[in-house]
């Protein structure tokens, strides 16, 4: 999309290579810019592509910017990081590398499950704190839906007071 920044030929430039007609005579920067903005460019990450291309059922997971907290890689990473710190004492890069790939090969599948156990609790205080817990969607924003499973054909009140009360439980 253009920005006002832009010189006028760029625009145009910009316009002509995305298939979009350029309206001939005299056209503003602004003139541009509007019509540029009716046409939005879609992203497309490249990651996106190649988890559909690849032909299997790939989930790409975007992260929120800044909340390592979030990702179990980065746990890990820190992880590996303050053990290679401690193990270092002094050389040269060749000994950080052989302390690094030491340290990589104690990583067990216990400290992944932690990691990702804890990345879970983070991220649970966060919907809670927010007051958007998922299960909460479903309290605020919809009356529940009461499903009559003795069929229609009972009019009694004593019935339907049963019915609601079985399907309440139920709905808990």
């Amino acid at each position: 999309m253009a920005k006002l920044y832009w010189r006028k030929q760029d625009i145009t430039d910009n316009l002509l290579m995305r298939g979009i007609p350029v309206p001939q005579g005299k056209c503003t920067k602004k003139d541009l810019i509007d019509i540029s903005e009716k046409f939005p460019v879609l992203t497309k990450y490249i990651i996106e592509d190649m988890a559909e291309k690849s032909g299997k059922d790939i989930t790409v997971l975007w992260l929120p910017v800044a909340h390592c907290e979030l990702n179990s890689i980065e746990l890990i990473w820190s992880w590996v990081k303050q053990k290679v710190g401690k193990l270092n004492s002094h050389g040269g890069i060749s000994k950080v590398l052989q302390v690094k790939q030491d340290v990589i090969s104690t990583v067990t599948p216990e400290l992944w499950k932690s990691c990702v156990n804890h990345v879970k609790k983070v991220e649970e205080d966060m919907w809670q704190r927010d007051n958007l817990y998922p299960t909460n969607f479903v309290d605020r924003f919809q009356e529940p839906i009461i499903i009559s499973l003795r069929g229609e054909d009972s009019s009694s009140d004593e019935d339907s007071d049963s019915e609601v009360g079985d399907a309440a439980e139920a709905y808990e």
